[in-house]
């Protein structure tokens, strides 16, 4: 699976391919944070491509993504690549 998540989304097709995704998202943030760590941004900024870094801000970014994107339970639709989609709004949706 690719390493940028924003790639890797798109790869996501079954539990497996999610869980191997969710392991690229952990990945990604940590780095972020140990990047914030040693050129820390400003109080106002995103931590280097993370907007919502505590949990809350998280889940309401996945929540508000999932609303504006109008997301429907389509026939066809690949619930695990929805939800990994979810996830990689809660990253940076505002």
């Amino acid at each position: 699976m690719n390493s940028d998540p924003d790639k890797a989304v798109e790869e996501v097709r079954d539990l497996h391919s999610l869980i191997e995704f969710l392991g690229v998202l952990g990945a990604d943030w940590r780095a972020c944070s140990e990047r914030n760590q040693r050129e820390p941004c400003s109080p106002h900024a995103s931590m280097h491509g993370w907007e919502n870094i505590s949990i809350g801000d998280f889940l309401e970014a996945m929540q508000a993504w999932s609303v504006a994107a109008k997301i429907q339970d389509e026939a066809g639709a690949n619930p695990y690549r929805i939800f990994a989609r979810q996830l990689q709004a809660g990253k940076g949706y505002e």
